[in-house]
């Protein structure tokens, strides 16, 4: 039956403007980027959406039938029995098969169905997108909500569960469509002496439906209520003030943003994000795949890396960022490390730079300063201590506006 049914919905949808089949049968997979999450969101909530306006159908469909069916009051028994059943498998053959396409495609047009595209497409946008402002620059110009909580500022639990991206309720409606087609094809009965057991057959069904078949939106409302109920932005967002709480995140990005638009400084580009912290909620994090960078304004502000041995602070971050900075004009650069590889490095990249030995060459970075300037430094780089220091020859104008530095 399940088989048949399955083949019955493909059949049924196949054409309807505005629905992706694909709703019909459980995903293969998860999705795997956000854009693969927000269509399948989409096209299953959609389904959902259209699925509770074919429920209402098909209440109507049974009610049509049994007032049909009380208007031939007055002619049943005129047909024998022969010809009642005659009818019967004649019209319920036609509704079955032909009549519930037809009316399938007339209730679901796309002029019908556009309010529940529209909130299909309101429900997509409020759950994976954020709006991005005109100039925001590449690293931060990301459309994508990672973050537990929806654009209105609700936790993402009331607004959609696990349920909603493995969803085929469109197959569960074909069994009641099924038998509202059958109810429909039994008016024609109502010309024969079987009128009355016809009555009797939309009834069962009419019974049978009201105790197996609730309301989809209500079967939804109670799987998000016992979803929400143990999630911890749930709990989070009621104890933390509600909206103020979420729209205190939203104030942190939108500030975020403003800033880096502002920001006209030169822009060192890091890499690219792994999606790990995105995929963990964090509502701050990058898309997989987005540029991660850095503005010289960011690293006046101080950069600490963190990682243990080999796991690329060097050679993913110090390095290149050494590499990026060394090509801009009027920015000078010291680095110190007590191990005395990178500055060796960092010297073949940057030819006007020179490595100097503090075991052998003594030298100060407040040279030149006067003494207001100077109680802002502390020497570094004097005679006997470990490591090497590079320094700029390119005089006071090229004196450091930023530093990078590895402890051994």
């Amino acid at each position: 039956m399940a088989i048949l049914m399955r083949w019955y919905a493909g059949w049924l949808f196949q054409g309807i403007a505005g629905l992706d089949r694909l709703v019909l049968w459980p995903p293969s997979s998860e999705p795997d980027n956000p854009t693969a999450f927000a269509r399948e969101l989409y096209h299953r909530y959609l389904a959902h959406l259209l699925a509770m306006r074919l429920w209402r159908y098909e209440w109507l469909t049974l009610l049509a039938a049994a007032i049909l069916l009380l208007m031939l009051k007055s002619s049943i028994g005129i047909a024998p029995a022969g010809v009642g059943i005659s009818f019967a498998l004649l019209g319920i053959g036609g509704m079955v098969a032909i009549g519930a396409k037809g009316a399938l495609y007339l209730l679901l047009a796309p002029e019908i169905i556009d309010p529940d595209m529209n909130a299909a497409k309101a429900l997509a946008r409020r759950v994976c997108l954020r709006e991005v402002p005109e100039g925001a620059p590449p690293d931060l110009a990301d459309p994508w909500r990672h973050n537990w909580m929806t654009a209105d500022g609700r936790p993402l639990a009331a607004e959609i569960g696990e349920f909603d991206l493995r969803s085929t309720e469109l197959v569960g409606r074909c069994k009641p469509i099924f038998f509202a087609a059958i109810a429909l094809g039994l008016v024609p009965v109502g010309f024969s002496v079987l009128g009355g057991l016809a009555l009797g057959v939309i009834l069962v069904i009419a019974i049978c439906k009201a105790l197996s078949d609730p309301p989809p939106v209500g079967i939804r409302s109670r799987l998000l209520d016992v979803a929400a109920a143990g999630t911890a932005e749930g709990a989070a967002w009621a104890i933390a003030g509600t909206s103020r709480w979420s729209a205190r995140m939203e104030d942190a990005r939108k500030a975020q943003l403003a800033v880096a638009i502002a920001d006209k400084s030169p822009v060192f580009s890091l890499g690219h994000a792994t999606g790990l912290l995105a995929a963990r909620g964090d509502g701050f994090a990058p898309s997989a795949g987005r540029e991660m960078a850095l503005s010289l304004t960011d690293l006046m502000q101080h950069l600490l890396v963190l990682g243990g041995t080999g796991s690329g602070k060097t050679a993913g971050v110090l390095r290149p960022l050494c590499k990026q900075l060394g090509a801009v004009d009027g920015v000078g650069l010291v680095v110190l490390d007590g191990k005395g590889a990178l500055p060796g490095e960092v010297a073949k990249f940057i030819p006007d730079l020179e490595v100097i030995d503090p075991a052998t060459t003594s030298m100060s970075l407040v040279e030149g300063l006067t003494p207001t300037d100077g109680d802002h430094f502390r020497p570094v780089g004097a005679r006997g201590q470990q490591g090497q220091v590079l320094r700029g020859k390119r005089g006071r104008s090229d004196a450091p506006r930023g530093s990078a530095g590895e402890s051994a």
